[in-house]
């Protein structure tokens, strides 16, 4: 009885074995299915993940693609129609720096509509006055200049002609192709002095049809201003509607953003635009009282010049004083080498003044572009819509690079969503 008591407490032993390698097992390979399962659904999730990868780059090339040919496109419509565009921009521009003065009188309690007719018509009064100011100053000094020159010119022909041998004086008449009745034997220097007095008539008939054609230009020009001026009356008065119409077609989704970026470009633009004014009254006034000082001719148009010469960056003051250095060369107080070297002084200090004090004060960082790119895109500029294109490159790139980072952004950030909301 013992003997069977103890072999059975041997066996069970054994038995508890038996029934717990039957529990395990069933558990392994369940452990074993499940870590299948799991590597199976880690790669499955790494493919998809890469497959997600490769789409953002695929949609990532399809946008630059589009953005390229859609900048092609723009580049082409933008050539095509540049003069309308043109005055399309300037009005724009115009209107962009009178908003404050439209808005200081309607804060004033004036109806938005009187406040745009009064400074429209301050305006138009200022380009009328300023217009007939510059054209009669014009005008009368480009008379004296004839007359100056006429005499000028047959001094110096009679005291070189005086100097000169009769064999040099019979070359330069058939040089001149002078026609006189008198032989060539008996020429004689009077009659040399009134050939090519004759000459230098002509050559003053040929500068009168060119200044006439000049005059056709100014003409032209004058039009093109009432025009830019009335389109930056419908600007003014119309622009809130606009802006408003606009943003009521921006779809909720990015409605965010667009107002972000147009409150950056407003900022940026108008605090650009504004500055860039008053920089240019400046330099132009400080450079018409230096011409005034030499005695230039059309000192206050060289003065305008250098001005607006200014606005073209790093370039800009040293083509404003070409016309000044041409103008010496027509008669100045002082003298070709000090008159010279006045209009360096003048451009040089002109410079240190701007750099020094009006740029840090008025302009400061409003358009953060390096040299390299502020040079391409004046030469750029120049290309497409001429010396309007230089003025206007800095501002319109300064938008562009507004835009583009404000597009990057809103792009990164829906390329982020994308991914994390596809895995």
């Amino acid at each position: 009885m013992e003997n069977q008591s103890t072999t059975q407490a041997k066996v069970r032993p054994a038995d508890s074995i038996d029934v717990l390698t039957e529990t395990l097992l069933p558990l392994s390979t369940t452990l074993a299915e499940i870590s299948s399962s799991n590597q199976t659904l880690s790669r499955e999730s790494r493919k998809q993940t890469q497959g997600i990868q490769e789409q953002n780059i695929f949609l990532r090339l399809i946008s630059i693609t589009m953005m390229i040919v859609f900048i092609a496109i723009l580049v082409s419509l933008i050539y095509l129609i540049r003069d309308t565009l043109t005055i399309i921009m300037i009005s724009f521009l115009i209107s962009y720096i009178l908003a404050p003065s439209v808005g200081y009188f309607e804060g004033l309690g004036i109806p938005r509509s009187l406040a745009v007719t009064g400074v429209t018509l301050g305006i138009l009064a200022g380009f009328v006055a300023g217009s007939t100011f510059v054209v009669t100053k014009v005008a009368d000094q480009l008379d004296h200049l004839q007359t100056s020159q006429n005499q000028a010119l047959v001094g110096q022909v009679e005291q070189v002609l005086n100097s000169l041998p009769p064999a040099l004086q019979t070359k330069l008449i058939e040089l001149l192709r002078v026609e006189i009745n008198a032989a060539e034997s008996s020429l004689d220097t009077q009659q040399v002095i009134e050939a090519s007095t004759k000459r230098v008539e002509e050559l003053i008939v040929g500068q009168s049809k060119q200044i006439i054609g000049a005059t056709k230009g100014l003409f032209s020009a004058f039009i093109n201003g009432i025009i830019v001026l009335f389109t930056s009356f419908f600007f003014l008065s119309g622009g809130r509607e606009m802006k408003k119409a606009f943003m009521r077609s921006i779809p909720n989704r990015i409605f965010e953003p667009v107002l972000v970026l147009l409150d950056g470009i407003d900022h940026q633009l108008g605090d650009y635009l504004r500055s860039r004014v008053i920089q240019t009254v400046i330099i132009a006034v400080i450079c018409l009282v230096g011409y005034v000082i030499l005695g230039l001719p059309f000192a206050v148009i060289l003065g305008i010049i250098a001005g607006l010469a200014n606005l073209i960056p790093y370039i800009g003051p040293f083509i404003g004083a070409i016309p000044a250095i041409v103008m010496v060369l027509v008669g100045s107080r002082f003298g070709l080498g000090s008159s010279l070297v006045g209009i360096a002084i003048i451009t040089v200090g002109v410079q240190i003044i701007d750099t020094a004090l009006i740029t840090p004060l008025l302009i400061g960082k409003s358009v953060e572009l390096d040299p390299i790119t502020t040079v391409v895109v004046v030469l750029v500029g120049e290309q497409f819509l001429g010396l309007i294109g230089m003025l206007m490159a800095v501002p319109l790139t300064a938008m562009l690079k507004l835009i583009c980072q404000e597009l990057i952004t809103q792009f990164k950030g829906y390329s982020r969503s994308f991914t994390y909301g596809g895995s």
